[in-house]
């Protein structure tokens, strides 16, 4: 499936915010996806229950708009989901 972050992806995005980043924000548009929990988060993208691989084009923006590089407009595909199961919750120490 081709997802595509728009300028407004990047305008209204957050940084260091796995919910609301640009790709996050672009991934939630070009499903259609009303799932509850979704997050980037490095190599992982978790959509609901589905977990997929973070492609390296993808993983390398995330890490440019995160670092405050300049970052511009561009499209990824996501693949298939590699597995299913709860997402990982972050637990404070």
């Amino acid at each position: 499936m081709k997802i595509r972050i728009t300028q407004g992806d990047i305008d209204e995005g957050r940084h260091c915010c796995p919910c609301h980043c640009p790709v996050a924000r672009a991934i939630r548009r070009d499903t259609g996806s009303a799932a509850s929990r979704l997050a980037v988060c490095g190599a992982a993208i978790w959509i609901g229950r589905l977990h997929y691989r973070t492609p390296l084009d993808a993983f390398e923006f995330i890490y440019r708009f995160d670092n405050g590089d300049e970052v511009a407009p561009f499209e990824f595909e996501l693949g298939l989901p590699t597995c299913s199961g709860p997402m990982p919750v972050r637990q404070a120490p």
